[in-house]
């Protein structure tokens, strides 16, 4: 060998040792990319897996192992479960058993962790998870007895079980204030009151003033779990929280149910670690709408008196006056025996005409008066005399030519 060839073949191989070591040098660390879950999952089946994703290959292509085990890989409180690799970047962890509600998880990733190509973590990865904490998924009440002076039963429904003993002190049940309309009465039908009535419209003014206190109203709703309960309303469930208030709140009360932070439930020590709120609206308070048609109404129609609680026909025909006041006033008698409907079958809208009276012809005007004895299926009273008054056209003046025209 000549000596410029052995020169040449001794810088080469230096220059090759220098290259590897420079390209060793700037090798870049193992790391992880993505892991999870994180923070509190929505939902168990959220936490059914815990997957890890590493920068580059752990295991070689083609030779994944049947039984994994991953001795850097750390879970507290222990959870038992079995390891498994998703192609050879993303491990899987997959607990044998679903994770209990409410509880903190803390997942450890050594820096004994090593890719394939032998690189390591250059430090250890922590990241944390929480199963659902305690949320509250609905509401619903009713009355005992189904009557408007009868305290509220409500029942809460929960993500996960609950003792009511225990979640009890994290709730608080109270009025929430909101907007309330009183119904509107027809120019004509009020002045007619007031011509015959006066105190009428001073006790529906009342009356109306009465509902509006209850609507603003915000104070606390007291309460204790109830030990029984209608059970076709409110199946027994460990997710169920079961509550009596003391005392009875007025129709047209809305209720809001508070759970404070804190709440826990019986499988995990998490809490939500925020307010949780849901609004019951009460039954409203009882008043007359009105009819559905008052001026130019085609006598062909259905027209009835509209209630804002449903009654019921008999007590209605029995409250129930009309007049015809077309020209001069002339009492109209009923012309038969009320709707024959089932004692339960309440209804919002009664026409005159299931009250036992004929229906009122055309170009008459009528009105009709309500005494302030009625009373709606719930067992609230109207309270204040109420009038409507309808005026009907000409039958002819509906009549239609074939056009979409009267």
């Amino acid at each position: 060998m000549t000596h410029a060839r052995r020169r040449f073949l001794i810088l080469a191989a230096t220059l090759f040792v220098a290259l590897g070591a420079g390209a060793g040098a700037s090798r870049a660390p193992l790391a992880i990319l993505s892991a999870g879950p994180t923070g509190e999952v929505a939902s168990l089946g959220d936490a059914a897996e815990i997957r890890v994703e590493f920068s580059e290959p752990m295991v070689p292509l083609g030779r994944t192992p049947a039984a994994v085990t991953v001795p850097f890989f750390a879970i507290a409180p222990a959870v038992k479960g079995t390891f498994r690799w998703a192609g050879t970047t993303t491990l899987i962890f997959t607990p044998a058993a679903p994770l209990p509600f409410a509880t903190r998880y803390t997942v450890r990733i050594t820096a004994a962790a090593t890719a394939a190509s032998g690189n390591t973590l250059s430090a250890p990865y922590t990241f944390t998870f929480t199963t659902p904490t305690v949320r509250l998924l609905g509401a619903g009440w009713y009355r005992e007895g189904g009557r408007v002076d009868g305290q509220i039963v409500v029942g809460l429904q929960f993500n996960q079980p609950v003792s009511a003993a225990g979640a009890a002190p994290h709730i608080g049940l109270a009025y929430a204030p909101h907007e309330w309309q009183a119904p509107a009465y027809p120019p004509a039908a009020l002045a007619r009151l007031k011509a015959v009535a006066a105190d009428a419209v001073a006790a529906f003014e009342r009356k109306t003033a009465a509902t509006l206190e209850v609507a603003g109203r915000d104070g606390p709703i007291a309460f204790a779990p109830a030990a029984k309960w209608d059970t076709d309303r409110f199946p027994a469930s460990d997710h169920l929280v079961i509550l009596r208030s003391t005392s009875a709140p007025p129709p047209e009360s809305w209720v809001a149910v508070n759970v404070a932070p804190a709440i826990r439930g019986l499988a995990g020590r998490a809490t939500p670690g925020e307010a949780q709120s849901y609004t019951l609206q009460l039954e409203p308070a009882f008043f007359v709408e009105g009819f559905a048609c008052h001026s130019q109404c085609d006598p062909s129609d259905w027209n009835p008196i509209r209630f804002r609680v449903p009654t019921r026909v008999a007590p209605v025909a029995k409250a129930l006056s009309v007049a015809d006041i077309t020209s001069a006033t002339a009492p109209v008698k009923p012309a038969s025996a009320p709707a024959e409907r089932d004692e339960a079958d309440a209804t919002p809208a009664v026409t005159l005409e299931d009250a036992g009276f004929a229906a009122q012809p055309a170009a008459r005007r009528y009105a009709v008066t309500l005494a302030p004895s009625l009373q709606s299926a719930d067992g609230q009273t109207l309270g204040y005399a109420w009038m409507g008054v309808v005026e009907n056209w000409h039958a002819g003046a509906f009549t239609s030519f074939g056009d979409g025209h009267g």
